[in-house]
């Protein structure tokens, strides 16, 4: 079931090809070693618990 837009028909194409640009940027960020650590370290600051990476393909088999 696809959830309704909040966009216009007109814009809809738009905003998935952006959101796609978003996720690959954050993707690539994390790729590196040293951005996981340091979102690691805010994470533990932020919510007193280590950070677990799931991958995209372990999040669908649940």
């Amino acid at each position: 079931m696809e959830k309704e837009s909040l966009f216009v028909p007109e814009v809809r194409g738009q905003a998935k090809a952006l959101a796609l640009l978003i996720a690959q940027n954050v993707r690539e960020y994390f790729k590196c070693e040293k951005h996981r650590k340091e979102f690691e370290a805010w994470y533990l600051s932020k919510y007193g618990k280590p950070y677990q990476w799931v991958s995209v393909s372990q999040k669908k088999s649940k």
